[in-house]
């Protein structure tokens, strides 16, 4: 993910030494970020703040920058992991659909961007052809990707046993399925 841009000196200090303070002020935050008018910046900082209905309004924000983005993704509340799986897809995403319907390989650059992705890599382990992207992929934190790893038919045999032992149920329940098991 990329990283994110710094604030001006003096704020970056402010905004550090008052991360802990935020709790007291999370009403005026609320009402910022329900007007959109939270620079891109702070996200990073509020997406690690305690407040769960705050960092719900920050998924919802359309500036959110790609290392807010990772934080919500891998919040320990699943709630904020949904809204924040739930944004809009990303342009890299959405292209990689269009050429995927189209039967288009990706170039290696590419699929290293999408992979990017949260939902990039979800698609690419549903959509691939390329069994070595697959076997890549059953390594995911997410269980959604190695779910759709199990499910598809281009996966290895050698992929598909190691998923076998998977620790989420919903993955073996997917090798189960699986025409080649």
């Amino acid at each position: 993910m990329t990283e994110r841009s710094a604030p001006p000196e003096p704020l970056e200090k402010i905004v550090s030494s008052a991360a802990s303070d935020l709790e007291s002020d999370n009403e005026v935050l609320k009402d910022a970020l329900a007007a959109g008018i939270v620079a891109p910046w702070l996200l990073e900082v509020l997406a690690r703040n305690a407040d769960l209905e705050l960092r719900l309004l920050v998924s919802r924000q359309p500036h959110l920058n790609d290392a807010a983005l990772e934080v919500l993704l891998l919040s320990d509340e699943e709630t904020v992991r949904e809204a924040a799986r739930a944004r809009p897809l990303p342009k890299a995403v959405l292209d990689w659909l269009e050429r995927a319907e189209r039967g288009d390989d990706l170039t290696a650059p590419e699929l290293e961007r999408l992979l990017r992705h949260d939902h990039g890599r979800f698609l690419v382990a549903r959509h691939s052809r390329s069994k070595d992207q697959l076997e890549a992929l059953r390594s995911s934190e997410d269980w959604r990707v190695r779910q759709a790893v199990a499910l598809n038919v281009n996966t290895s045999p050698t992929t598909l046993g190691a998923l076998a032992a998977d620790s989420d149920k919903d993955v073996r329940i997917a090798i189960a399925a699986h025409s080649h098991t």
